[in-house]
């Protein structure tokens, strides 16, 4: 006979699959449709999993943009949306308005560049699971993991490879047409920095690594801290905005 905390064991477990079933079922809402091409098999690793599902997810994208830059507003428009390598024409082609859906802009005119890593969030059935695949996406090499403190933890885990940068102002470019190349090597030397990490977060989750990883985290207690700090990433450095305590101070630097 189970006892009691084997059935709320079990319950937990039942929820989850549900929760993932109805997920998983889910019409893809996303621009594209579907999950990206460089993200497939990524996803594919972790929905194959009891513990995990996918939410959401992007491969990492480039795209020009103008307005505020900020895109949950009505003053941001964008275009020339790109997962995958680019060329000269990107940039070289005249009808840049061609790409932009029509939105009312204030004054600013400005075309700007911007590079987004790739991001993931995924839902886990438990601590141990999150603190897996947190652990994990940090083998791959992906800084800015975190989750938060739900009975099924979210795990956000975000790439670190951005661009922002103007091209243009109203209509004088602030780059010459012998500078595309230099242009096309930026972002593509991102998509394949991204790809990369990608890559090695997908070994990291095959079962030999993956099984290496879980053994860690359940023997050494290695679990997602309830305590998170807040800080900003600059580059390669993340700059604290508050100073931890210092029985914390060891965990900071881990």
């Amino acid at each position: 006979m189970m006892s009691d905390d084997d059935d709320d064991e079990d319950d937990g477990h039942g929820r989850f699959a549900q929760l993932k079933a109805a997920a998983l079922g889910k019409v893809d809402k996303s621009s594209a449709g579907r999950i990206d091409v460089q993200a497939v098999s990524v996803c594919a690793l972790i929905n194959g999993r009891e513990s995990w599902f996918t939410t959401s997810s992007c491969s990492g994208r480039c795209y020009l943009w103008k307005g505020v830059g900020i895109k949950a507003t009505t003053d941001f428009r964008r275009g020339r949306v790109s997962h995958d390598l680019i060329d000269e024409a990107y940039f070289l082609d005249d009808a840049l308005d061609d790409s932009f859906s029509s939105a009312p802009l204030s004054e600013r005119e400005e075309t700007w560049l911007r590079f987004e890593p790739f991001i993931l969030h995924a839902r886990c059935r438990s601590r141990v699971a999150a603190a897996t695949l947190a652990k994990a996406a940090r083998a791959g090499g992906f800084k800015n993991v975190g989750a938060d403190e739900d009975d099924f933890p979210f795990v956000s885990i975000a790439g670190d490879e951005s661009l922002e940068m103007p091209l243009a102002l109203a209509d004088r470019p602030l780059f010459r047409s012998a500078d595309a190349a230099w242009l096309v090597d930026a972002v593509n030397e991102r998509h394949r920095r991204n790809w990369a990490k990608i890559n090695k977060f997908q070994q990291a989750l095959r079962e030999d690594d993956l099984q290496a990883v879980m053994t860690t985290v359940t023997t050494t207690g290695e679990l997602l801290t309830k305590k998170r700090l807040k800080y900003d990433v600059v580059g390669d450095v993340a700059v604290l905005l508050e100073s931890p305590a210092a029985a914390d101070s060891s965990s900071v630097f881990a």
